[in-house]
């Protein structure tokens, strides 16, 4: 029964890897039960806050620029080569990323449907 259901999410989560485009490298990501789960641990943390984004949902829009910081920093550095993040730092960072990001997304959607941007579209 569990390997069914580990088996079963080990394939949902790698359908949805090669959807978001996530690399997989096996350093960066964690393994459980001696298989690599198939997300990186950015992706993972950001899977992972976009279902709990409905809890912070009354977020303002500098507190979702305060949770998005962190991940452009640790990502801008790691990409500079300035340092080499460690996993348990990209899970936290894509975490508080994807908690902000729907948010953020659903503000400018409200935004520019208020103001009839898309009137024309739909």
């Amino acid at each position: 029964m569990v390997d069914a259901i580990h088996d079963r999410m080990q394939g949902v989560l790698g359908r949805f890897a090669l959807l978001i485009g996530c690399h997989q490298r096996i350093n960066r990501s964690y393994v459980l039960r001696g298989r690599q789960i198939p997300l990186c641990c950015r992706c993972l943390g950001i899977l992972i806050g976009v279902a709990f984004a409905p809890l912070f949902a009354a977020l303002s829009l500098i507190s979702c620029t305060l949770l998005v910081l962190p991940l452009v920093a640790d990502g801008t550095t790691q990409l500079c080569g300035l340092r080499e993040s460690r996993n348990w730092l990209r899970l936290t960072t894509g975490i508080l990323f994807g908690v902000a990001a729907p948010n953020v997304l659903i503000r400018v959607a409200r935004y520019l449907f208020s103001y009839g941007i898309f009137h024309s579209i739909f």
